[in-house]
C-alpha cells in the first residue's frame, strides 16, 4: 500500500505555506494514481484558493495542510492537469530540485529547454509537430 504520509514527511518543507501548487503538482507526477484539483479550503479565517491531490476513490491527500487550521473544508473547483511551465519555474528554482525523482527533473530540463527553442506549446510527452528531442540536445533525457 502506498504510504502518502510518508512521501508527504520526506518531501514538503514545513507546513509548505505558499506552495500548494507546487507540492501538489509534485506529489501527482510521482503517484501517477493521484489527481491534482484545484479548488478552495474553506476555514474559519474565510475561503483559502488551494491544490491537492484527490486518489480514485475521492479521498482527499494535501501535501500542505499544515498550512491551515483543521476542520475545514475542501471545496473543489476543478482538476488541474500538472502545468509543466509553472511546475518547471518552482522546481528549477528552488533546492528540491536534486531531490526529484530524476523522471520528474528530465520533463522539467525538456520543457525549458523546448521553451528556449520557441517551442512553448510542446508539452513533455506531447511532441507531435515539434522538434525531436535529440535535435535540441536531449539525447538520453527523455524516456
Amino acid at each position: 500500500m502506498v504510504d502518502y504520509e510518508q512521501w508527504i514527511m520526506a518531501n514538503v518543507d514545513a507546513d509548505g505555506w505558499g506552495l500548494c501548487k507546487f507540492y501538489s503538482g509534485y506529489m501527482a507526477m510521482s503517484f501517477p494514481e493521484l489527481t491534482r484539483v484545484c479548488g478552495r479550503y474553506v476555514d474559519e479565517e474565510g475561503e483559502h484558493r488551494h491544490f491537492w491531490c484527490r486518489t480514485k476513490d475521492g479521498t482527499i491527500i494535501d501535501p500542505t495542510a499544515g498550512q491551515f487550521e483543521p476542520g475545514g473544508t475542501y471545496v473543489e473547483d476543478h482538476v488541474s492537469q500538472l502545468d509543466y511551465e509553472d511546475l518547471a519555474e518552482l522546481v528549477l528554482d528552488t533546492p528540491l530540485f536534486e531531490d526529484l525523482e530524476p523522471w520528474v527533473k528530465q520533463r522539467c530540463e525538456l520543457w525549458f529547454r523546448m521553451v528556449e527553442n520557441g517551442l512553448t506549446d510542446a508539452r513533455p510527452g506531447n511532441s507531435a509537430g515539434h522538434a525531436a528531442p535529440a535535435e535540441l540536445g536531449l539525447k538520453g533525457l527523455v524516456n
